[in-house]
């Protein structure tokens, strides 16, 4: 649909829509909203040949509107969506961009297959609060992605720590040896 077709929302679309289905069923069509199925059935078909261009006309112009209310509200309802959705999201990157920091200072500068992981992480939560804060593009399933993707990067970069600050069962470090030493 060109942008000159392009049919607006608003109130006058609602009276547009009432009026329009008010003298298609006066005219004793039952306006079914455009999908598939309204497509594939014979009945729909047999009556939309007897349509006379007016009422075609009509009915074009129903699904338009239709179309164009659907896709407000979708639009509406991602947005309400994601303004639920966000401001949690939001406070577990913070937990975890905390976490990562103290993580860092705990095991100190010897780590520093850490330290670079832990910056890495840090970097990427950060792109992502600063994403998810101008919500710019953005649609409710990448919120998902993007929390569960840091989840696992935060989940590694504490097995890392972990490994690192605990010995493996000879007693040597199983990450990196200290000052350049080998263990």
């Amino acid at each position: 649909m060109s942008n000159k077709n392009k049919v607006p929302i608003d109130a006058y679309s609602a009276d547009e829509f009432k009026s329009n289905l008010g003298s298609l069923t006066e005219s004793g069509v039952e306006y079914v909203p455009p999908s598939v199925e309204r497509e594939k059935d014979e009945d729909w078909q047999v009556v939309n040949g007897a349509f006379t261009e007016e009422e075609r006309n009509m009915v074009r112009r129903l699904d338009q509107l239709y179309v164009n209310a659907r896709r407000e509200a979708f639009a509406e309802d991602e947005k309400r969506t994601l303004g639920e959705l966000i401001p949690p999201v939001l406070k577990a990157i913070h937990a975890m961009e905390e976490d990562a920091r103290g993580t860092v200072e705990r095991i100190g500068s010897d780590a520093g297959r850490v330290a670079s992981v832990a910056k890495d992480f840090l970097r990427e939560a950060k792109d992502a609060r600063e994403r998810l804060q101008g919500r710019a593009g953005i649609k409710s399933g990448a919120v998902g992605e993007l929390y569960v993707g840091l989840r696992e990067a935060h989940g590694a970069l504490k097995r890392l720590a972990s490994a690192f600050v605990m010995p493996d069962r000879f007693g040597n470090n199983k990450q990196e040896p200290l000052h350049g030493r080998a263990a």
